[in-house]
This record gives structure tokens, sequence and C-alpha cells, in this order.
């Protein structure tokens, strides 16, 4: 489950809030765009473009949609894809209605207008796939835990552990009993 702050939990909260999705992609630099016009964090920007977030499952993967200019059919079509990162955010961005004109009051005394709290982090991955289609090009982003991973990272051995049970040995946890066998 994703941690989230009582001010993101607000924002998600509210009837009125628009889903903005940020997303950092990394092929031959870095590029940021937003899904809903120009958005900025802090100070870094994010530029609004012609970009769609098609799918995102369970925060393991997600598919991006960009327009296929020239220049990313050559990355394409060049394999300068493969090895590139992609984050994807969600920016809750809640909308206060305006009751007083601006400058009524003092600045800070009431929320009034847009109001956006931190992005939440929905999948940061590696591109693993990519397709090209008439006007669009879609590349899969894997969550980085899940790419090409399929051994344990770190083995148990010395200096680590110098004492291991031997093979055959029964452990009993929970009132099953489970016996160790070696490969």
């Amino acid at each position: 489950m994703r941690a989230i702050t009582s001010a993101q939990l607000d924002a998600l909260d509210r009837r009125d809030t628009r889903p903005i999705y940020l997303i950092e992609l990394y092929i031959d630099g870095d590029e940021r765009y937003s899904t809903n016009g120009h958005q900025a964090v802090g100070l870094v920007e994010y530029a609004g473009a012609d970009i769609g977030l098609a799918s995102i499952d369970n925060w393991a993967s997600a598919r991006i949609k960009l327009l296929a200019t020239p220049a990313r059919v050559a990355q394409l079509m060049s394999q300068a894809w493969r090895h590139g990162y992609c984050r994807v955010y969600l920016l809750p961005v809640a909308t206060y209605p305006r009751i007083t004109q601006p400058g009524y009051v003092q600045a800070g005394y009431g929320v009034q207008g847009d109001y956006q709290s931190e992005p939440i982090l929905l999948v940061d991955g590696e591109l693993t796939a990519a397709n090209l289609g008439p006007e669009r090009c879609e590349f899969t982003v894997s969550h980085r835990v899940t790419v090409g991973r399929w051994l344990p990272a770190l083995r148990i051995d010395p200096p680590l552990c110098n004492h291991l049970p031997r093979h055959g040995e029964v452990v009993v946890w929970e009132n099953e009993k489970f016996t160790l066998e070696a490969r």
C-alpha cells in the first residue's frame, strides 16, 4: 500500500479533484510531460503535451502513448528506447471556488482557486516494449523490481550467515513442518 499524506488524501477525497498524470521519460535525455496542460511542481516544470496514459496496472506496469514525431519514430526504429526509464506520477489538483475577488482578502486567509498536493508516484520503471502505430508511439513501462530479476539479489553465505541448518533438518513454524532440502 502506498503511503499517502493527509494533504494528498484531502485532495483525492474532494469531489472536484481532477487527476493529472506527470510523466518523466528518459530515452536520449530527460523529458517531463503533463497530461493536462503545463504544470509546475516546486522547481520542476512539466510541459503540457500530446501524451496519454493508456493504462496502469496495480503499480506494476503502465502504457504511455506519445505523438509519433520523426524524432520519436527514429528513437523507436534505432532501439534507442531500450534501457530507458520512466516514472508516472498522479498529481491530484482540487479546485476551490472563488468566493471573493482576487486581492479582497489577505493572502493565505482562505483557500481559493486551484490547489495541488505533492505528486503520488504510481510506477517507477524501465521501458520494456515499444509499438509504433500510424499516429502514436506506445511504450510499456514495467516496474524496476519486475524487470529481469529472476534470481535473488542476495545470497546467504559467509560472512553474512555462518551457521545454517543442515540438509534434511525439520523446522517447525506455526505448527507446520518444513524439511530443508539442498539444490
